[in-house]
């Protein structure tokens, strides 16, 4: 049973169909409950009762050793808009909280006794920004307070993980390495607290930071010149229940030679900084690139899908789009280019985009009601088409079909070749 489904059977069927077509669906509860003028806290409950799951409205942002206990990488469960959560009652340690059951695989989990949980799509994405502003202050510089909030967490997380330090550094200037229990976990943190750890060591052999918490007491940073470049080993004192809580963890299934934490890791909430960036869009951080030679059109569609909550790039021409794709200064998740422009016109830009570029969903815009174009675009591998003078609902439906169904499936499949497909061939497609 999806969303829409289970919101039918509590409210007016009517009023559910109307925003199905223009929200995605984890958006659904909060829009239909705005519309009914109702609390969608109470609402929540209702649908995940006829879905069978659990529901919260309470949050936090995920923990490194929550992260690797799930298995899968952060991208793709924020992607998602699942978040993994510490639960007490549940034999595995933790819960999934997700906002739309068909986005994720829940199979597996339900396999392994993970608990699954309702909650709205807002709130999930409100902690991962959390997690990701922890570590991403403004510009590429990171305050004394903001470095030592992250080393403690990952002090925390490591130490959870069964760990007794970490290398910083290593194997490269973002990246960071612990062993625990038989496995090499690694990730990425800001690129400005290797720098500026180095700095501290100008004068001083080894830095202690005390610690007020319940689980560390103390963390020590010491360098190591074993590596191929200076190399911060940061340890640590686990308290007595810590210790506890970490030998009682279940021996971990053999994962290789490395087990791959979250490529970031979050500090508390007091490294944020108080003026930072406004919430990240409530959506799994989906990229759209516009392609429209009239600036005024793009302007407008970009409105349209900035307000769903959507990241847009734009572009005039469409030579510059595949060159920003090319040099990977764009990853779109979905591409809406127009049909006829100066110079590479559509139809040369579907071609070419196909041939780089087969998994990236496309959408044709063109004010043309010419059938044999539709059915030559579609040949060339367009997912759909739309004409510009549409409701613009037409467009946003296809936006949330394509973009929901790649995040239901992120292999990319090629697709045949269909550079040859000579005009007689489509006249006979069309007859």
């Amino acid at each position: 049973m999806t969303i829409e489904q289970a919101l039918k059977q509590v409210v007016t069927p009517s009023v559910v169909s109307e925003f199905a077509m223009s929200v995605f669906p984890y958006d659904l509860i909060e829009e239909v409950a705005s519309a009914l003028e109702m609390d969608e806290d109470a609402l929540l409950p209702l649908v995940a009762e006829r879905l069978q799951l659990g529901w919260t409205t309470e949050l936090q942002p995920p923990t490194a050793a929550l992260l690797a206990a799930t298995g899968i990488d952060a991208a793709v469960l924020r992607d998602a808009l699942a978040i993994p959560q510490s639960s007490q009652t549940s034999s595995i340690g933790y819960a999934l909280v997700i906002s739309d059951p068909t986005l994720i695989d829940l199979t597996a989990f339900r396999e392994h006794g993970v608990s699954i949980i309702l909650s709205t799509g807002r709130r999930i994405a409100e902690k991962w920004q959390e997690y990701d502003l922890a570590i991403r202050p403004h510009g590429n510089s990171i305050t004394s307070g903001q470095l030592f909030a992250v080393m403690r967490h990952l002090a925390l997380d490591a130490g959870r993980c069964g760990a007794h330090e970490v290398f910083i550094g290593h194997p490269n200037e973002e990246g960071y390495e612990f062993f625990a229990r038989g496995n090499l976990y690694s990730g990425r943190l800001h690129r400005g607290i290797y720098p500026m750890l180095l700095e501290r060591f100008r004068n001083e052999n080894r830095i202690v930071e005390p610690v007020e918490n319940n689980e560390l007491r103390n963390i020590s940073f010491a360098l190591t010149r074993s590596f191929e470049r200076p190399v911060v080993c940061l340890s640590w004192e686990l308290s007595s229940e810590a210790q506890t809580r970490v030998a009682e963890l279940p021996e971990p299934a053999p994962q290789g030679k490395s087990s791959e934490l979250p490529t970031e890791i979050p500090s508390p909430s007091p490294s944020v900084p108080k003026d930072g960036p406004t919430p990240a869009p409530i959506t799994p951080n989906w990229t759209v690139l516009l392609i429209d030679d009239d600036s005024r059109f793009l302007l407008i569609l970009s409105k349209i899908l900035e307000a769903k909550g959507l990241t847009v790039e734009s572009r005039t021409e469409a030579h510059q789009a595949l060159n920003s794709i090319r040099d990977q200064l764009i990853c779109p998740d979905l591409v809406i280019s127009d049909v006829h422009m100066p110079g590479m016109d559509g139809v040369t830009f579907l071609r070419e985009l196909r041939a780089a570029h087969p998994g990236i969903p496309v959408i044709m815009l063109t004010s043309d009601e010419e059938r044999l174009l539709e059915a030559e675009l579609a040949l060339l591998g367009a997912d759909a088409f739309v004409r510009k003078q549409e409701d613009p609902k037409i467009l946003l439906a296809w936006c949330i079909n394509l973009l929901t169904r790649r995040s239901r499936f992120r292999e990319n499949v090629p697709l045949p070749s269909q550079a040859s497909t000579s005009d007689t061939t489509i006249s006979e497609f069309i007859q």
